[in-house]
């Protein structure tokens, strides 16, 4: 699971720990709502179809699949 930058989670982002969060990902940084916006937009599109029961990650890394 990765985190966003949302007003629910600001709290805790700006806090010390926040930066342990953002150092779980070789961005260095937590994802914005728009980045994720961007992949629902993309998932939603007419070309996905065919694309049934996929996972999608979109953590900055923060978690590799084996």
């Amino acid at each position: 699971m990765g985190f966003t930058y949302t007003d629910m989670a600001e709290e805790l982002l700006d806090s010390p720990q926040g930066e342990a969060i953002r150092k779980q990902s070789p961005l260095n940084r937590v994802a914005t709502p728009e980045e994720i916006a961007e992949a629902v937009i993309r998932l939603a599109a007419d070309g996905m179809l065919y694309a049934t029961g996929c996972i999608l990650d979109v953590n900055g890394a923060s978690y590799l699949r084996p």
